[in-house]
């Protein structure tokens, strides 16, 4: 089974923009991956025979591909309100290889609109850390199988099918999608999942809807972005580092603490009135500031913004100039941001050599 080869902007049989079917290539590429699995598990000598031809088979598979066979075994089918299910597979999210290493700093997540097409800078996209979009985000797909590899202009598209989980706990989702109707249809209504790629890095992912898709269950939202449950315990919790995070990352409880203190000053100066998912500026990149995973990906961008005063940007209604007019406060944000970068380098850093050797166990509420 294949996803339909006729997409719209594509010549159907021409040589450098047809839609190539996997069909095949999906049998011989999970081929070639337990040959690889086999050869590591087998073979110690790493210039053995078997181990060069297994090493050369692997290699002429595409990243695509194999991209795809990691999400297909990741998160296959499953009820969509089994968050046992759901965690499990944002583990094997993050122990896929070829996925990670297909990420540069970010990832860049949004709806697929056809008139704008694949480019990133056409389209509106939230800009979040490789690590979170895959635990946190990804990990609300499950894919069914079919998937196809194709060339979209200067892009190569792996367009996968896929399942929104619908029925998860408030607190399982990176943030209450509902508090936009329009965003929770276009959630529960996803039937593929478009990753672009340039010169086999992965830039943007999109969700595509089905043509023509019917309403999806309301879900009322109270209006909070975080909350505490009636059992104290702090939603989303998939937010939040313990979910991303291994228990036993000696960073764990610096950097929350980082998080924490700088959350203050950014509340205090109105920074999340506009790094929110509402996106109240219109924002393209959108970073949220909000949520500590979320947080993440502005590591890195949050000293040099404040050390040039360029946020938050000019009001000319309101004859404000852009940047924090109070020296001081900006002084204290910058140390602040540098404590978060080097806590949030080192617990990332801390998880790509330790990786968790068990699944979590869900604490989500039972339904």
């Amino acid at each position: 089974m294949t996803l339909p080869s006729k997409v719209s902007g594509v010549q159907e049989g021409s040589d450098d923009e047809a839609i190539v079917s996997r069909t095949k290539k999906k049998t011989s590429a999970a081929c070639l991956l337990v040959l690889v699995a086999s050869v590591a598990a087998c073979e110690r000598h790493s210039a053995s025979p078997l181990a060069v031809a297994a090493t050369a088979a692997h290699s002429s598979v595409s990243v695509q591909d194999r991209i795809a066979h990691e999400l297909l075994e990741a998160s296959p089918l499953a009820d969509p309100a089994d968050a046992k299910a759901r965690d499990e597979a944002a583990e094997r999210l993050t122990a896929a290889q070829d996925l990670l290493g297909a990420f540069g700093e970010r990832v860049l997540w949004g709806g697929f609109d056809p008139q704008k097409r694949y480019d990133p800078k056409a389209n509106t996209v939230t800009e979040l850390s490789p690590i979170v979009w895959a635990k946190v985000y990804l990990s609300t797909f499950e894919f069914p199988g079919p998937y196809e590899v194709r060339r979209e202009g200067p892009y190569t598209v792996l367009e996968i099918a896929a399942s929104f989980r619908d029925g998860l706990d408030s607190g399982d989702y990176p943030y209450p999608f509902w508090h936009s109707a329009k965003k929770w249809h276009a959630y529960v209504n996803t039937r593929a999942l478009l990753l672009v790629f340039e010169h086999d890095r992965l830039l943007a992912a999109y969700r595509r809807p089905a043509p023509d898709s019917e309403g999806a269950a309301a879900r009322n939202w109270d209006s909070r972005w975080r909350w505490t449950d009636a059992e104290g315990h702090e939603r989303p919790r998939v937010a939040l580092f313990t979910y991303l995070l291994s228990p036993d990352n000696p960073w764990l409880t610096r950097l929350d603490r980082a998080y924490r203190d700088l959350e203050v000053e950014f509340r205090g100066n109105n920074c999340v009135s506009c790094h929110s998912p509402d996106n109240p500026a219109k924002a393209s990149p959108l970073l949220l500031l909000d949520f500590p995973n979320q947080a993440l990906v502005a590591r890195h961008t949050l000293v040099e913004t404040l050390r040039g005063n360029k946020m938050p940007p000019a009001d000319p209604k309101a004859h404000k100039e852009a940047g924090v007019a109070d020296s001081a406060v900006r002084e204290q944000l910058i140390v602040l941001a540098e404590e978060f970068r080097r806590d949030a380098d080192a617990a990332l850093a801390f998880e790509r050599t330790h990786p968790p050797a068990t699944s979590p166990v869900s604490e989500a509420q039972p339904k």
